[in-house]
């Protein structure tokens, strides 16, 4: 299905081989002078959608910013990890700013928990 286009000058696109690897972690982040740049460039690559990761503006880092609802203040995850996924799965719409002008079905759990860094440290 396609969606409306956007200009997309500023995001990896897709088959660029930065969003086939693993990110890299980032380490000491209460002391990283960098994150806070890197939480405003994904705030300003956000726009009005729900997700961005760090290596979708180029930066291999295990970063993303995400915002559940679309009237939710987005929040940074730094170094993400799943802790448990439930059995139950449903599937929705989705877009990707790495792949313009498309959008597809995705199933995916119904709720995970994540363990994850904010920009100070501290771990959720």
């Amino acid at each position: 299905m396609r969606t409306s286009r956007r200009a997309c000058s500023s995001f990896v696109l897709a088959g660029h081989p930065l969003l086939r690897r693993v990110a890299t972690p980032v380490r000491g982040v209460a002391a990283r002078a960098d994150l806070p740049r890197l939480d405003a460039a994904l705030r300003s690559a956000l726009g009005e959608h729900y997700g961005v990761a760090a290596p979708q503006l180029g930066t291999s880092a295990r970063v993303f910013l995400l915002r559940a609802h679309a009237d939710d203040e987005p929040w940074i995850a730094i170094n993400p990890s799943i802790q448990r996924r439930s059995r139950e799965m449903v599937a929705g719409w989705e877009t990707c700013l790495s792949v313009p002008g498309y959008a597809a079905s995705v199933e995916r759990p119904a709720a995970v928990d994540v363990r994850y860094e904010r920009l100070d440290g501290t771990a959720v």
